[in-house]
């Protein structure tokens, strides 16, 4: 990673692969060329944006990785979270959030990318 690029901003896509890359693209942001996944990329008009991820439905927040850990709030429907990293272990992909100022997890599949064309 050389980078990260937080949602609602523009970026120059210079190239979407082909065949085994096709879920990539090269972007160019302030001085650096790298590669974002396309599912978060969303064309606006005529730019390209970084997609924010938002819940999908109403999302437990979880202390701790997994359905085991408890639940200490939830979030609505549609609501914009900002997410740190996601890891995928054998029981499931989870996400670090912050709320209220404190590490969070939320499941992977509560979240989508609010107008991304193609979704991950």
């Amino acid at each position: 990673m050389i980078g990260v690029i937080e949602a609602d901003t523009e970026i120059n896509v210079q190239n979407c692969g082909q065949g085994w890359k096709r879920a990539w693209c090269q972007v160019q942001f302030e001085d650096k060329i790298g590669f974002v996944h396309a599912s978060a990329l969303a064309p606006i008009g005529n730019t390209v944006m970084v997609d924010p991820l938002v819940t999908t439905d109403t999302t437990n927040v979880r202390s701790g990785p997994g359905a085991r850990w408890g639940v200490i709030s939830t979030i609505p429907p549609s609501t914009q979270v900002n997410v740190s990293s996601c890891s995928k272990g054998w029981r499931g992909s989870w996400c670090v959030v912050r709320v209220d100022g404190k590490t969070a997890y939320v499941n992977r599949l509560a979240l989508a990318r609010e107008g991304a064309p193609f979704q991950q």
